[in-house]
Formats: structure tokens, C-alpha cells, sequence
């Protein structure tokens, strides 16, 4: 069962909330005054993070021959890269996908709004979790 509370109770007793969320549970966040009834949730990052391995990332990686380029193409969150080299076009959807993610975060409400730009939310949310771009090249395209 997870936990319900008014934010007058969350605002209350939230260092026991934020303890019972750090054992695993969620704790379900909501406004008893708003109209539509919004809920947000308090849930242990570890177990977000762990949730959100089920988004992977498929990069296509090929060499075109018309234009002797070098293409990844990261259609998760609709981002292309074309260069001379291979390595090129790996620092390019490297660096894409970080502005991206940024961009993405800090114009929250307009992407969550757009219907072919809601479904690169936890996409993104991984890439924020990364702690450098050693990492989003990992996240990218594997070990």
C-alpha cells in the first residue's frame, strides 16, 4: 500500500515521510484544496533509477555510402548526428543528448505539453542522473 498525504501533513511530519520513502514506499503527495486533484510522489531515488532501466537507449549506428558520412541516429529522443568519423558523430549525439536533456528540463511544462516530446521524459530523467559525459556515453550505447 503506499502512503497518502495532505500537504499539511507532508509539510508536518516530513522528515518521517522522507524516512518511511528512503524504506521503499511511496509516499503519494495531494492537495486536498485543488480542483483536480494532483498528486505527486516521494519515492527513493535508487528505486526510480532502477524503474527507469527498462528505458534503454538503441542507437543506430551506420556509414552512408551517398554521403560518406558517419550517422547515429537516437530515435528515443529524436536526435541524429552525422560527421566524417565515427568518433565525430559519437561527440555529436553525446553532446545533443546532454543539451537536450537540459533543455528538456529547463522547459519542463512546454515538452510534458507536447504529445511526440512527453514520451522522452524518462529518457531524460536518465541522462540527468549521469555524472559526466563518460557516463552518457555508457547510458548510450552500453559498456
Amino acid at each position: 500500500m503506499t502512503t497518502a498525504v495532505t500537504i499539511a501533513e507532508f509539510r508536518k511530519d516530513l522528515r518521517r515521510l522522507i524516512d518511511s520513502a528512503l524504506t521503499g514506499r511511496e509516499i503519494i503527495c495531494m492537495d486536498a484544496k485543488s480542483r483536480d486533484r494532483q498528486t505527486c510522489s516521494l519515492i527513493k531515488t535508487n528505486l526510480l533509477l532502477e524503474m527507469l532501466q527498462a528505458y534503454i537507449f538503441k542507437p543506430k549506428v551506420f556509414y552512408d555510402q551517398e554521403t560518406k558520412t558517419h550517422n547515429i541516429h537516437l530515435d528515443e529522443l529524436k536526435l541524429y548526428a552525422y560527421a566524417d568519423t565515427l568518433e565525430e558523430a559519437t561527440e555529436q549525439i553525446i553532446d545533443l543528448a546532454i543539451d537536450y536533456a537540459r533543455d528538456y528540463i529547463n522547459r519542463l511544462e512546454l515538452f510534458l505539453n507536447v504529445p511526440d516530446r512527453k514520451s522522452h521524459y524518462p529518457y531524460v530523467i536518465r541522462l540527468t542522473h549521469c555524472q559526466n559525459t563518460n557516463e552518457v556515453k555508457k547510458l548510450i550505447f552500453g559498456s
